[in-house]
């Protein structure tokens, strides 16, 4: 059963989430006498302890919104050295990223992106799919309004910033995640908005005082490192392994990192010292390590070394044995993959088009799993909730797997009329359809999946349970040792 990792592709989800400086040339934000540059080749610097916050969001996410209210101005306001980078995803985003494009200096322009973020709850509550003409000219200053007004109509950027859109949701879909470059190297995520102190990756849920206190906790002196971690990678789908690195050293005071690749002279010292074929290889130097991951350590001296299989992002969740409601599809006696799913999220759509399709056939249809499909519609999609009763409504005819595939090729199209549409083409009757769509029973059965994904605190979309066992959308690769797990406490 575990020689099924190797062949499982790794899934890394773009997720959906449910939750004073100077503004340097490359759109990114630090104080002032800093000195330190914003973005740095991965080659050049590998880790530092320098003390500072990079911080990335796009502008149509909430959390990020107000993560950044919240957690990233009162740093700011503290003087703290804050990296600020911008994601284009929606199309929203697409449309702030144009306007700032209009104004004409790089400060007027990041500015600009900043207020656009700081401001989500002002301009996201207006009517519409897409931030309008008058809540882009309200977020520049007073003084750059007529001008802005003048090449937003005029549309000289246009191209520019749907080119920019295209390109980071086209790698998103292809299975690319976004890179986010640090004094730490180059971090791969896809998970918004994106939180980093110093050398650790956080959630965005801690508060300022928090990030105030590790940061005070970092010391420069090379003599104070007395444990550390040396990662010598390759070019794997296992290979992408920063976020369990970064969680080890936040929570196991790890105090250095040295990442390696193999085919570089010091990375296959490395591998020959301690004979190993098997990428990544991780040693980890007076380090506490994880229970969870203990049974993959061998020892070498003073090393523990970690190679290839790691329990990452996988968490035991006491008490659950069940999960009520959804769709079932595989074998009813199969220990059971839940998947909480929001029609509008781009992460589920990207893993129903290109990742579910070799999961269904390795898993579900040789009988080790089954699937069940749980709907999680978050608010920041103002037709999920909708598109999740109208396949509710195709269930009832017997085309909810069908529904729910038309969904996701279409995302973008997913109003009244759309809805209807694609019942049409797939030849439901319309009379019963709409009856369904205006009563109760599909929006109790929608409701309840809400309830279970509210009680579960799933963060976002599309969220993996297989009790007792919560999954971190990049943990799919995990699922053979889970399956084994689970049949030997059965």
């Amino acid at each position: 059963m575990k020689n099924l990792f190797f062949v499982l592709i790794v899934f890394f989800s773009f997720a959906c989430s449910n939750e004073k400086g100077i503004v340097s040339n490359d759109g990114s934000m630090q104080s002032s006498d800093s000195g330190k540059p914003a973005h740095v080749n991965f080659e050049d610097i590998t880790y530092s302890d320098e003390k500072v916050v990079y911080f990335s969001s796009n502008w149509e996410n909430k959390s990020g919104s107000e993560a950044f209210n919240k957690l990233i101005m009162p740093l700011i306001q503290e003087g703290i050295d804050v990296v600020l980078d911008f994601v284009t995803v929606y199309e929203s985003d697409e449309k702030i990223m144009e306007a700032s494009m209009c104004l004409d200096s790089a400060k007027k322009q990041n500015e600009y992106k900043t207020n656009a973020l700081a401001s989500y709850d002002t301009w996201s509550s207006l009517e519409g799919d897409v931030v309008n003409l008058e809540s882009l000219l309200a977020i520049a200053a007073e003084s750059d309004r007529d001008s802005l007004a003048s090449c937003l109509e005029s549309g000289v950027n246009a191209d520019a910033a749907k080119l920019e859109r295209e390109r980071i949701v086209n790698g998103i879909i292809g299975g690319s995640d976004l890179e986010i470059a640090t004094s730490n190297g180059s971090i791969r995520t896809r998970m918004l908005p994106f939180l980093m102190v110093g050398p650790y990756m956080l959630g965005s849920n801690i508060d300022a005082s928090q990030v105030l206190e590790l940061l005070e906790g970092f010391d420069n002196s090379s003599e104070s490192k007395k444990s550390k971690i040396i990662v010598v990678e390759g070019d794997c789908d296992g290979c992408r392994i920063q976020n369990f690195v970064n969680k080890i050293a936040g929570a196991f005071g790890v105090e250095y990192i040295e990442w390696r690749v193999s085919g570089d002279p010091v990375g296959d010292q490395y591998l020959d010292a301690y004979d190993s074929d098997v990428l990544p290889l991780i040693m980890l130097d007076n380090v506490s390590v994880p229970r969870n991951v203990e049974e993959f350590i061998e020892r070498h001296g003073s090393f523990s070394i970690l190679s290839g299989t790691l329990y990452e992002g996988v968490y035991k969740v006491k008490g659950l044995s069940e999960i009520e409601g959804g769709h079932l599809e595989g074998s009813p006696d199969a220990p059971t993959l839940h998947i909480f799913e929001d029609f509008e999220c781009p992460g589920c759509a990207a893993f129903n088009i290109r990742e579910y399709p070799a999961l269904k056939k390795s898993f579900i249809d040789t009988g080790l799993i089954s699937h069940s499909f749980h709907h999680y519609p978050l608010p920041m999609h103002q037709n999920a909730y909708e598109a999740a009763i109208a396949s509710e409504c195709a269930y009832e005819q017997g085309k909810f797997w069908e529904y729910k595939d038309k969904l996701f090729a279409n995302q973008k199209a997913l109003s009244g009329s759309d809805l209807v549409r694609y019942a049409t083409e797939l030849g439901l009757n319309i009379e019963e359809f709409r009856s369904c769509k205006s009563g109760t029973q599909a929006k109790e059965r929608v409701n309840k999946d809400k309830e279970i994904g509210q009680s579960l605190a799933l963060p976002g979309t599309p969220a993996f349970i297989f009790p007792p066992y919560k999954l971190d959308s990049g943990s799919l690769g995990y699922l053979p040792f889970l399956i084994d797990l689970v049949s030997e406490e059965k």
